[in-house]
Parts: structure tokens; sequence; C-alpha cells
């Protein structure tokens, strides 16, 4: 970054905002996921650390959207498994989960 009075090594050492074309946010680790929390301001999702399985989920307002989060499959979801025979599958079974 020379010619604007920046050193690499100081600018390794701050955090860039967001609306400055960084992020805000000084750490991150393996399955992070960023979004837009406000207006020009980047929120960190930490990732899921559980052994549950889960998907990401938001549910907006209808007129806006709303931030994401780890959520796990509903216990009433509707599962059906299927047989291949020939080209065509076949369903043999409906359970809930």
């Amino acid at each position: 970054m020379s010619g604007y009075g920046i050193t690499d090594a100081a600018a390794s050492n701050h955090t860039q905002a967001a609306d400055k074309g960084g992020t805000g946010i000084t750490s991150y680790a393996v399955g992070d996921i960023l979004y837009c929390g406000a207006a020009n301001t980047l929120t960190k999702l930490t990732g899921n650390t559980s052994t549950t399985q889960k998907f990401l989920a938001m549910t907006g307002t209808g007129s806006a959207g709303a931030a994401p989060s780890w959520s796990e499959l509903p216990k009433d979801i509707l599962v059906v498994q299927l047989t291949k025979s020939g080209n065509n599958y076949i369903s043999n079974d409906y359970t809930g989960v």
C-alpha cells in the first residue's frame, strides 16, 4: 500500500470497515459465514459446531430479509423412499422423521 502512507504491517493490524471495502471483522473460523446484518455492516454467523446436521434457514418479514440461522430439520418432515425400476422411480414408503 505504498503511496498512501500505510505500510503492509500497519494495514494488517487494523480492521477495514465494510463501507470502506473491508469486512469490519477481525477473525474467522472454519464454517463461518458473513452476511449483511444492517446497512453497510457485515455480521459473522459462526459455523455449526454441534454434531447435529443443520441447514441454513431464513424467514423474512414479507417485505424485508432477516438474519440467517442454523436450524434442524423439522421432526414432522415427510420422507419418501424411492426405488429405481428401469427408468422409473417407484415410491415404497412414506414416513415422518
